[in-house]
């Protein structure tokens, strides 16, 4: 349309593009509706001609506009790569906009509570995206890393070289898309090769009047060394260091 009323159309949502495909929207001499209207009712980018395209469809963004923004690119990427011809484009709002920030669902699948075998100690990583892609997974035990990235999702966790106790597998997937954010989880898994455990116990918060700033936290492990070497750790325990205010 030659003119346009952006706010008949609502609010938008963060990120959201918008443009009304008009000859000289960004020509600010001429009469049509300028693109700057869409940012001013609350879009985040738009897109105008500084000169007539006499219909040129190569010069406004194509429709997959939408699928490159869906799928981690920045607004300015998502343009780019929409556009076939964007000599008389003038693109305005914020180009490193992103719409896909939606983390990557993980979790483990036919992970035991407790793993007393090496027939436990396999499952399966379980990844879903905001769209479809390929991924790669790979993971890290205790820091270290266990498994390659790959398209393969089953872990094998080495349960010949592990302690009994707490452990903790963080799951990594990687989308195939490289624009696409990926994500990883940190898993808790129990050993008990022979019944040995350890934990930290009477770990209790204090009045929580007495809490007026926090200086420093972080987390508490206990560790058991049997005769044998094997090292048996706890499950962590969080910890906080406060400060009285009467204590000058």
């Amino acid at each position: 349309l030659k003119t346009v009323n952006p706010a008949d159309f609502g609010t938008f949502a963060p990120g959201a593009m918008a443009e009304h495909f008009t000859s000289w929207s960004a020509e600010f001499q001429k009469e049509q509706s300028k693109c700057t209207d869409w940012l001013k009712a609350g879009a985040t980018v738009t897109a105008g001609m500084v000169t007539e395209p006499y219909n040129n469809w190569v010069k406004f963004p194509h429709a997959r506009f939408y699928a490159h923004y869906a799928a981690g690119c920045t607004a300015l990427e998502s343009f780019y790569l929409s556009i076939a011809s964007p000599v008389q484009i003038l693109l305005l709002g914020d180009p490193l906009s992103q719409i896909a920030t939606l983390p990557v669902q993980i979790k483990p699948v036919g992970l035991s509570k407790e793993i007393s075998s090496d027939i436990d100690a396999a499952f399966v990583a379980d990844a879903k995206f905001p769209i479809r892609t390929q991924a790669l997974y790979s993971a890290l035990m205790d820091g270290k890393q266990i498994k390659q990235p790959e398209g393969n999702s089953l872990i094998e966790l080495p349960f010949d070289e592990l302690g009994d106790g707490f452990h903790e597998v963080r799951l990594i997937v990687q989308a195939g898309i490289p624009t696409l954010p990926g994500g990883f989880v940190d898993v808790p898994v129990f050993i008990n090769k022979k019944g040995r455990s350890i934990e930290i116990t009477d770990l209790a918060d204090r009045d929580p009047q007495l809490i007026v700033a926090t200086a420093a936290t972080g987390r508490i492990q206990a560790v058991a060394v049997y005769a044998d070497g094997m090292e048996v750790r706890s499950e962590p325990k969080q910890f906080s260091i406060e400060f009285n205010p009467a204590a000058e």
